[in-house]
């Protein structure tokens, strides 16, 4: 009886590379659909890369008897941020897919998501970091607030204690963060999220003597839900800590979710035609496109309103 050779591909313990591309798909399609309530927070995705943002304000004005109300005062600015690619190979070859255990496969392609995972939170964090007022030019005059007027060079970063408060201190942390929210609420804006290192939370949490257990979450962490309950707040804020940090600098972003995402093509599976795997040739596609593939997504981002958050160096703590 002649002996026939197996006509697809497998891996070491004989999994089907067509199994190995039915786990990736649903990989990918869970990743897709996994919520992101951290980012969510200050986050919004826009459906173009232009797109118009209001400044301005819409006072009401008292107008006596028979007078017609005035032109609002609100303008649109038009707006545009780019896009750019990322990519991460997978590096399946034949070679590699014969000679290794289908749950290494596995492994390689969790890690992967993983990877535009962590891509995806620094692409948004970069925002944060470089997208607050820092004293240049704006595109804007920020308008009016009760007793408050400003310049379109009006600023929002603060090396230091000393141009925080204005004298040397030493403050406490959260004093610095309460001196810091008036920034935001000048502008009619309310402070939500603090995302600091873990230095600067291990400095809040020692500043609490109340003997509650308070937790500082990892912003790397927050995939889904809201804040666990138990969330360290201080002036309406509540923080975050992340590796993304360390020293003393300390972000404060406003509620009103400032920063603008545009994903012109979420995370992907592409062979190297291009052309994402699995999304022709019968329920899974072809399996074989696995080989030379990589993970790809497309996205920008931009911060729209500088005035929407602030940046502080805690220098001087007491």
């Amino acid at each position: 009886m002649a002996n026939y050779r197996k006509t697809e591909l497998t891996t070491k313990d004989d999994v089907p590379l067509s199994d190995i591309l039915g786990y990736a798909t649903t990989l990918i399609d869970e990743y897709r659909d996994a919520p992101k309530g951290f980012l969510n927070q200050f986050t919004q995705e826009v459906s173009s890369r232009v797109f118009m943002q209001r400044t301005g304000d819409m006072t009401w004005n008292e107008v006596a008897e028979m007078e017609h109300a005035k032109t609002g005062t609100l303008d649109s600015k038009q707006m545009a941020f780019s896009v750019k690619s990322y990519a991460r190979s997978l590096g399946f070859s034949r070679e590699f897919i014969e000679d290794n255990p289908s749950e290494l496969l596995r492994e390689e392609l969790r890690e992967l998501t993983k990877g535009a995972d962590t891509k995806d939170f620094e692409i948004s964090f970069d925002v944060v970091k470089n997208g607050i007022a820092d004293g240049s030019q704006l595109w804007f005059t920020p308008p009016d607030h009760g007793a408050y007027s400003f310049t379109d060079t009006h600023n929002h970063t603060f090396p230091d204690t000393n141009t925080l408060f204005g004298s040397t201190g030493p403050y406490t942390v959260s004093e610095h963060v309460r001196e810091a929210n008036k920034q935001l609420r000048h502008h009619g804006k309310s402070p939500s999220v603090a995302l600091v290192s873990s230095n600067i939370a291990a400095e809040l949490i020692s500043e609490r003597t109340d003997g509650t257990n308070y937790y500082i979450p990892e912003a790397e962490g927050l995939r889904e839900g809201a804040l666990p309950e138990q969330t360290l707040r201080e002036d309406g804020t509540h923080f975050v800590q992340t590796a993304w940090l360390d020293g003393n600098d300390v972000f404060i972003m406003s509620d009103s979710r400032p920063i603008k995402t545009n994903t012109v093509r979420p995370i992907e599976i592409t062979d190297n035609s291009g052309v994402p795997v699995g999304g022709s040739g019968g329920s899974y596609g072809d399996p074989g496109a696995l080989i030379g593939a990589y993970g790809s997504f497309r996205k920008g981002a931009k911060m729209a309103d500088p005035l929407a958050g602030v940046k502080f160096t805690a220098d001087n703590l007491a």
